[in-house]
């Protein structure tokens, strides 16, 4: 790392997350004092970060009736830590209220539906995107259409970057391979798993997954397929299984600890994103690729700059159960291709998205912020 100076670091991002707690804790492990204020629950573990979790509720009221007491929490909360740099990451329409008048430079960056989609359903979601881009002095996002969604909404192009959140090929490759995951399901050992990583929310999708999975079944009757992760819609997801007669081969593991991920993750035969929006290419989808796991992944944004139809996996038209559907059960009935395909992936993420060449230039950004 080239930095010049320790920095006190302030990140508003969300904790129930593994993307926002690698991304802080790069900066914890390289010495920097970092505070970080999630509205959601911690999942998983932090060392050296002073954790501020504040959590309220989902619906509009209850945010409008803690938005004054959330704005003095954090402005007490600033005035005692005095931070160089404050990092948002996934855009609120109250950060702009919660951050206004601040001295010290703000750094924006959108995940992906924050910016894409929520704002398209609301005025005063967009109005309050735009004060917050107004009062920030860096931008970083993964993808050139969140740049050009930035650019709309008022921030400088030069002032925008583009760095990928990363991925860490040391945690996740395929020596983490283990049969356990089949033991620890009763399964066959010689199962097919066709794995989803994805929040059990609507924008990611699963029914889709799940739909698809009625059709593979059909043709690979020993394939099972694992919904690793959690959400509001589980219940939803569990009943629709249920409602297509695949409950017995649809496993919902609920979310999983970062050991168990790395190892899921490079056991499992296909990697699947059925997602509507994403910023640029998923942290599931790369990590899956790095563990030399062949991915098929809906075809969205910029995820053809990743995966280059049946070289590095395969894309398929959002909400199209019967395309993914047939893509599954060629990786499934073609493991030698498969195999070649989940290399090549793997190889495009040691060559392009680096965890710590990616945060070395993140940290490159905040050190230019603090000298002008």
């Amino acid at each position: 790392m080239t930095a010049e100076r320790k920095l006190r670091l302030l990140f508003l991002a969300p904790l129930n997350s593994i993307h926002a707690r690698r991304w802080v804790q790069y900066f914890a492990d390289e010495g920097h004092e970092v505070h970080v204020v999630s509205f959601e629950k911690l999942t998983g573990e932090l060392r050296g970060v002073q954790v501020h979790v504040w959590e309220t509720p989902q619906n509009l009221i209850g945010i409008a009736f803690h938005l004054y007491p959330l704005f003095i929490k954090l402005r007490i909360l600033i005035k005692g830590v005095r931070p160089d740099i404050i990092h948002v990451h996934r855009i609120q329409p109250s950060h702009w209220l919660m951050l206004l008048g601040l001295r010290c430079p703000i750094v924006i960056t959108p995940w992906g539906s924050d910016i894409l989609i929520q704002p398209k359903h609301s005025l005063m979601t967009r109005w309050a995107i735009k004060q917050l881009i107004k009062n920030s002095r860096a931008f970083i996002c993964d993808a050139e259409h969140l740049k050009r969604e930035l650019v709309v909404y008022g921030a400088p192009e030069k002032n925008i970057h583009i760095i990928f959140f990363g991925t860490n090929t040391r945690d996740f490759n395929p020596s983490k391979k283990n049969k356990e995951i089949r033991q620890r399901w009763n399964l066959d050992q010689d199962a097919q798993l066709v794995g989803s990583f994805r929040e059990l929310k609507p924008i990611y999708d699963i029914p889709t997954f799940i739909r698809a999975a009625v059709l593979v079944s059909s043709e690979q009757p020993q394939a099972r397929f694992l919904v690793c992760s959690d959400g509001p819609e589980k219940q939803n997801l569990m009943a629709l299984a249920k409602e297509l007669g695949i409950n017995d081969k649809v496993i919902f593991t609920g979310r999983l600890s970062d050991q168990d991920l790395q190892m899921f993750m490079a056991s499992i035969d296909v990697y699947v994103s059925a997602s509507l929006s994403d910023g640029g290419l998923a942290a599931s989808t790369a990590e899956a690729m790095a563990s030399q796991v062949p991915v098929v992944i809906s075809d969205f944004g910029d995820n053809k700059k990743w995966v280059e139809e049946g070289v590095s996996g395969f894309l398929f038209p959002l909400k199209d159960a019967t395309t993914l559907a047939e893509k599954i059960v060629h990786l499934l009935a073609n493991p030698v291709q498969a195999q070649q395909m989940a290399a090549k992936g793997r190889e495009v993420i040691a060559m392009r998205n680096s965890y710590h060449v990616e945060m070395n230039k993140v940290s490159l950004i905040y050190q230019n912020l603090i000298k002008h």
